[in-house]
């Protein structure tokens, strides 16, 4: 439901805020890895960054690295700092994204004021809950964001090339198939359903296999350490075995305890946000065959699809606080009476 406006120097003030806010969330997240330093770094950049020779797993995500070598092309040079940079425009697009897609089903003034909600589970998954730093995250967020939104206004222009950029970026693109399948209008005809999953499929696995073969990483696609090291995982938490306790703070402080909040706001979310969530289903599946289960930033494809209802919640108990204030300055004596 929209309701005003916000005039554009409030806009660019509002901008300008969320691009402070986004450096000051990157700063401690990229100081807070193990690889700052410019040695460690520039390890770090051989192993993950530099292709066709990063090691297997990292080989074929090749979006943003391509971006930081177009940044930074001077021979020798540090590239912390073009990965500073994409980090902190990934982050300061993904607010403005949260607002665009807030003001959907809020106001344009509210999801202003509420767009920076987003980083407060990014500060958990990232920052207070994580020592790791890979440069493909933060945009993923974005690509992911910018999708989610695209999806909901059937932008079919504007998907489709935001889904092959966030697959170059990283695999876990994937959770935009599942998003579509449970967010289809029911006017949508199933002919056309099909073929747009379909497409998004095929699209999808073409990247993910074509960049497999072509740098030399077609062994990863059939690599299954993954899954068994979660299952134990998974068997030390629930025997409390390890670091069983350890584990089982890190997922359920992950994004902030906001995934707790959302039992008590999914039931008046707009419909999409609501059958998004379904998405994570088959995500959290994916994770246990193609990540870490308890590294709490390979989830951070959810954090948009958690953060918008919570946010968007805010933002109705919002109006109804300002609608009840407004009742009561138009008839002031009934509010005394009734007090």
């Amino acid at each position: 439901m929209k309701h005003d406006a916000v005039d554009p120097g409030r806009r660019v003030l509002m901008a300008l805020l969320y691009l402070a806010l986004s450096i000051a969330f990157v700063v401690p997240y990229m100081r807070n890895t193990a690889r700052w330093s410019s040695a460690d770094f520039r390890s770090f950049n051989s192993g993950v960054l530099d292709y066709p020779n990063a090691l297997d797993s990292f080989r074929y995500r090749v979006l943003t690295p391509a971006l930081g070598r177009a940044i930074f092309r001077l021979p020798g040079a540090d590239p912390r700092a073009a990965y500073v940079s994409i980090a902190i425009a990934s982050v300061w697009g993904s607010i403005l994204a949260f607002r665009a897609l807030l003001a959907r089903f809020t106001s344009a003034a509210r999801g202003g004021l509420l767009a920076p909600i987003l980083l407060y589970p990014l500060i958990w998954n990232y920052v207070l809950l994580n020592r790791l730093y890979y440069p493909f995250d933060m945009p993923q967020i974005l690509l992911i964001l910018l999708g989610w939104n695209a999806l909901g206004r059937l932008d079919w222009r504007w998907f489709y090339p935001l889904l092959a950029l966030a697959t170059l970026n990283h695999e876990g693109s994937a959770i935009l198939i599942p998003i579509a399948a449970v967010t289809f209008p029911e006017s949508m005809r199933p002919a056309a359903r099909f073929g747009h999953l379909a497409a998004m499929i095929a699209l999808w696995l073409g990247i993910v296999v074509g960049t497999r073969v072509l740098l030399s990483g077609a062994g990863d696609m059939t690599r299954n350490d993954w899954l068994a090291g979660n299952l134990s995982t998974l068997a030390d938490m629930l025997t409390g075995r390890g670091d069983a306790w350890k584990d089982w703070a890190k997922l359920a402080l992950s994004f902030g305890g906001m995934i707790w909040l959302l039992p008590f706001v999914l039931r008046d979310a707009d419909p999409f946000l609501r059958r998004s969530l379904w998405a994570s289903v088959p995500f959290v599946i994916g994770v246990l065959f193609r990540g870490i289960l308890h590294e709490v930033r390979v989830y951070g494809e959810l954090v948009p699809l958690i953060a918008a209802p919570v946010a968007c919640a805010i933002a109705t108990r919002l109006d109804r606080r300002d609608s009840a204030n407004a009742r009561v300055a138009a008839n002031p004596q009934s509010a005394t009476q009734k007090s």
